[in-house]
C-alpha cells in the first residue's frame, strides 16, 4: 500500500470539506420547508405578488401570512415561526429585532394616506383641518393609533393639522389598516384615513390626499430572522432588487430604498 505524505492526505482532506460545504450552500434548506414571511394587511397583495414571483423563478416555496403589523410582531416574539419580517413602520421591526434578534432592516417602498368615505359621500373635503366639521354624527374609522402603522401616522397627521383634540373621541379604532377601510366601506363609519393602496376596487372613494408633511415618512421595512436558511436570505435579497421595486410602482408604492 502506498504510503501518502500527510500535507497530501491533509490537502485532500480540505478540497473534500470545502467541496461538500459548496454544496451544502447550493441547496438551500435541508429542511425542505417553505420561506414564511410574516407581512403587514396593507402589503397583502405585493406581498404575494412578489413571493409568486420569486417561487416561479427559484422553484423555492413560499408562504406569507398577513396581519397587523403588531398583531405580527408579537407573534414573532411569542415564537411564531417567521423567516422575514415586513412591517409598516420601522418602529416594530426595532421590536423583534430587540426582543427576537432579527437582523438587517431594509426599506423597501413607501405610501401615502388618505381621506376616504363610502362610495357616493356628498361631503367635500378640501384640508384636512376641516375633518372634524364633515364627521357629522358618524365616527373616523382609523387603524388604533396606539399601535396599528397607519393609525399612528394619521394621529400624527392630525395632530399635525391641529384637529386630533377634535375628533380623538370619535375615533373608530381597527385592528388593521384594511379593517378600517371596511368600516367606512360598510358604512359604519363617516370617514376613514387609510394608505392609498389599499382601496383598489374597494366601495370608497377617496376625499382628500393627506400632506405627507404632517406626518412621519412611511416605511415598509423588511427584517430577517437569526436562524433563516439560504432560502430566506434569497428571498430577503430579491425584496430589494430593480425587480421588486417596479412591482412595487406597479402596486401603486412609491418610493423604494436602502438601509
Amino acid at each position: 500500500m502506498k504510503n501518502w505524505p500527510v500535507k497530501q492526505i491533509i490537502s485532500a482532506l480540505e478540497k473534500f470539506t470545502l467541496c461538500c460545504l459548496f454544496t451544502l450552500a447550493t441547496i438551500g434548506s435541508a429542511s425542505g420547508a417553505p420561506v414564511s414571511v410574516f407581512a403587514a394587511a396593507s402589503a397583502a397583495e405585493i406581498m404575494q405578488k412578489l413571493a409568486a414571483d420569486f417561487s416561479s423563478d427559484t422553484g423555492i416555496e413560499m408562504r406569507v401570512v398577513v396581519a397587523g403589523s403588531s398583531t405580527l410582531a408579537q407573534q414573532i416574539v411569542a415564537g411564531a415561526p417567521a423567516d422575514l419580517f415586513v412591517s409598516a413602520n420601522p418602529e416594530w421591526v426595532a421590536f423583534v429585532k430587540d426582543k427576537a434578534g432579527f437582523s438587517s432592516g431594509a426599506v423597501l417602498f413607501s405610501n401615502r394616506l388618505v381621506v376616504i368615505a363610502p362610495k357616493g359621500s356628498t361631503v367635500e373635503l378640501t384640508d384636512l383641518a376641516a375633518i372634524a366639521s364633515n364627521l357629522g354624527d358618524g365616527r373616523l374609522a382609523l387603524g388604533d393609533p396606539a399601535h396599528v402603522p397607519a393609525g399612528i401616522y394619521a394621529r400624527q397627521a392630525l395632530q399635525g393639522a391641529g384637529v386630533w383634540a377634535e375628533v380623538e373621541n370619535r375615533v373608530a379604532p381597527a385592528s388593521n389598516v384594511r379593517a378600517a377601510l371596511r368600516l367606512v366601506s360598510a358604512g359604519a363609519a363617516s370617514l376613514g384615513i387609510v394608505y392609498v393602496t389599499d382601496i383598489s376596487g374597494t366601495d370608497v372613494e377617496i376625499l382628500l390626499e393627506i400632506d405627507p408633511a404632517l406626518h412621519e415618512t412611511i416605511a415598509y421595512v423588511a427584517t430577517i430572522a437569526p436562524e433563516a436558511d439560504m432560502d430566506a436570505v434569497r428571498f430577503f435579497d430579491f425584496l430589494q432588487t430593480d425587480a421588486a421595486k417596479s412591482v412595487a410602482l406597479e402596486f401603486g408604492y412609491p418610493g423604494a430604498g436602502g438601509e
